[in-house]
């Protein structure tokens, strides 16, 4: 999806990319409970105006999961979101030099490479209550927040499968090593990295059907493919553990008479029990 509107709001989507941008934007935008996922880069920003990114979540984007890559200055409100990587491949959120006016609250940013990269140090920055967790390098020209924390999200149902050693003919990925018996046909994508031959790379397929060592693409990749490199995500149900419960700004009111109940990420936690007598 590419826009360059003003005053943009884009509500309640599923945005994917074969080999280009989840979202590629230049204007005055908000995005709020998108999902994002299995693009090379799921969330582009080429310029100057203000973004909001609230309550999204960001899945197996190889590149960057949010890319801001003018050199100008965009003020962005980054809040209250899931990214999450495919074993420790890519960034979290990337940052060209130049830019700046970034907030970065309530995040949960793991499993990537880098959860934030920016070229050059900024202090025209804030960030903090984030979650950093099972990155290689959670921060890179960026500064911890005094309450960020470095915890499991714990998510209901997230798995990943990876592999080194794939091969490509056709429209089929071999792996004799993995074991695909939970990927579920027509919802899951295979995320192509690298691979001798292979034409689509970094680049994602939806799988039509599977076995146990197989997957049958609903596109050719192109080619015939050795020493295939890819990540695939399931499940997708990006719920939280108790372990990002009441994390997020703003916590304890001033004064101290109240307490904000949110959790970190996009996903929300849900606790039952008995109802509370007046």
């Amino acid at each position: 999806m590419q826009s360059h509107g003003a005053d943009d709001l884009f509500l309640n989507n599923e945005l994917i990319s074969q080999a280009g941008f989840g979202a590629a934007h230049n204007g005055d935008s908000t995005f709020v409970g998108n999902y994002f996922h299995d693009s090379p880069t799921c969330y582009r920003f080429s310029g100057t105006a203000p973004v909001t990114l609230l309550q999204n979540i960001f899945a197996n984007c190889p590149t960057a999961a949010i890319a801001f890559t003018a050199a100008e200055i965009p003020t962005a409100l980054i809040n209250g979101n899931t990214l999450k990587g495919g074993n420790a491949n890519g960034i979290g959120v990337s940052i060209a030099t130049g830019a700046g006016g970034i907030r970065l609250l309530n995040n949960i940013i793991t499993d990537f490479a880098t959860g934030v990269s920016a070229v050059t140090a900024n202090t025209n920055q804030y960030s903090n209550w984030n979650n950093f967790f099972s990155n290689t390098t959670n921060r890179t020209n960026w500064t911890a927040g005094a309450s960020d924390v470095s915890l499991d999200p714990g998510f209901a149902n997230v798995r990943v499968i990876s592999g080194t050693a794939g091969s490509v003919a056709g429209s089929v990925l071999t792996d004799a090593a993995a074991n695909f018996s939970t990927f579920s046909d027509g919802v899951d994508y295979v995320m192509f990295l690298s691979g001798t031959g292979l034409t689509v790379s970094p680049g994602s397929i939806l799988g039509s059907s599977h076995t146990t060592t197989t997957i049958t693409l609903a596109v050719a990749p192109g080619g015939s493919g050795t020493n295939i490199s890819y990540v695939i995500v399931l499940g997708h149900n990006f719920a939280v553990s108790p372990s990002m419960k009441f994390k997020a700004w703003p916590g304890l009111f001033p004064g101290g008479f109240s307490q904000g109940w949110l959790d970190l990420g996009a996903v929300q936690r849900h606790e039952y029990g008995r109802p509370v007598n007046k």
